[in-house]
């Protein structure tokens, strides 16, 4: 089903053989049957050299541990801990046997629930994810298409009606800097005029309450005895209020 290739550049990189037509079975959105097209996905993963994960790397060193008598590229693992299987001595790590189609189909959600992960993974969250870090990166839809073998924007537009997580948090930044920057003019007018009335020789003994009428709130500054002393004299001063 792969094959390593190399660009003139003399970097590694694997794709899907397409000289043995029909070898992908049939998926959602390819039923197969002769009025279907073949997958019209058209992806290449690249080598990535001066990561520990380098996804060629990764690929190569699996493919050495299959074994040998089935040409399949996922195989059923041989059982860690027996007496006739020791991964650190033995070459061969899997049976001659392929994998099921059902056991194949819950092969990311038994990883994750092994690893702990929590609600666990399905083989579709590899999918949704690639589709949704290559929009979020502006990537072309036609682009996508041609990854994931989608047939309509539509269905790759619909992995984007939620944003993500670094969006949420992206987001969520922006409101509480907002918050933050009107928290921190407010109380910088606040001192600001405390310390005009102060030079002034002015004192303001006032009350506030908040009044909710027909969901509108309105904020009402008033006393019975509201008054202002200055130079020695007291005047009353009426309510004063701010819709």
């Amino acid at each position: 089903m792969l094959a390593l290739r190399e660009t003139p550049q003399e970097v590694e990189y694997f794709e899907l053989n397409w000289q043995f037509p029909g070898l992908l079975p049939a998926t959602k959105n390819h039923q197969g049957g002769l009025a279907d097209a073949e997958d019209e996905s058209d992806a290449e993963i690249f080598s990535v050299p001066s990561s520990a994960r380098c996804p060629v790397k990764t690929i190569k060193n699996y493919l050495t541990h299959l074994n040998p008598g089935r040409d399949v590229l996922f195989q059923t693992p041989k059982e860690a801990g027996s007496s006739k299987f020791n991964p650190e001595q033995d070459q061969v790590w899997f049976c001659n046997v392929p994998i099921g189609a059902s056991t194949l189909n819950i092969m990311l959600k038994t990883m994750s629930k092994r690893a702990g992960i929590e609600p666990h993974l399905t083989n579709h969250c590899l999918r949704a994810t690639a589709v949704t870090v290559l929009s979020d990166s502006n990537c072309a839809t036609r682009h996508i298409k041609a990854v994931t073998g989608h047939k309509s924007d539509q269905s790759v537009e619909s992995y984007n009606d939620r944003p993500s997580f670094c969006q949420q948090q992206a987001m969520s930044r922006l409101l509480s800097s907002f918050f933050d920057h009107r928290g921190s003019c407010a109380a910088d007018e606040k001192e600001n005029e405390a310390s005009i009335n102060h030079s002034r020789g002015v004192t303001l003994k006032t009350s506030s309450r908040v009044l909710v009428e027909n969901n509108q709130l309105s904020v009402a500054q008033s006393s019975v005895s509201t008054t202002v002393e200055a130079h020695g004299e007291q005047r009353f001063v009426p309510p004063q209020f701010n819709f």
